[in-house]
């Protein structure tokens, strides 16, 4: 018999993916949507930076308050404040401090007249941070 790989997981979910194109996710709780497609799964990355954020705050109720400062609205930031938003999760992860984080809020401040609005909403699907 021959070894198990050690990836043996990864197969075997990679393997159930293609099984499940096309399905409805409802098993998963998810009533109202079907797979159309699989996408890759590698998201590589080889990164060599010090991402800075313009201010980092812990707020009076506990959460976290990542501030960026902006002169024009550009969707392409919410990958940056995607980012901003991970690393921090991560030092408190590195830290073994996760609990500690109640709650992250991105908050964005425009210094000049920026006509987008997203009518109460973030991002570019619509939904909040």
């Amino acid at each position: 018999m021959g070894d198990i790989a050690y990836q043996n997981k990864d197969v075997t979910a990679k393997v159930m993916a293609e099984a499940l194109k096309g399905k409805s996710l409802a098993p998963f709780g998810i009533h109202q949507l079907k797979i159309v497609d699989i996408l890759p799964t590698n998201l590589p990355v080889i990164e060599s930076n010090e991402l800075r954020l313009d201010n980092l705050f812990l707020l009076s109720d506990g959460s976290i308050g990542i501030m960026d400062y902006e002169s024009a609205y550009n969707q392409e930031n919410f990958v940056k404040y995607i980012n901003y938003i991970a690393r921090v999760i991560k030092r408190y992860a590195i830290n073994h401090k996760l609990d500690r984080i109640k709650q992250i809020k991105m908050i964005v401040i425009y210094t000049a007249d920026v006509d987008h609005y997203l009518h109460g909403r973030c991002g570019p699907c619509g939904s909040g941070l």
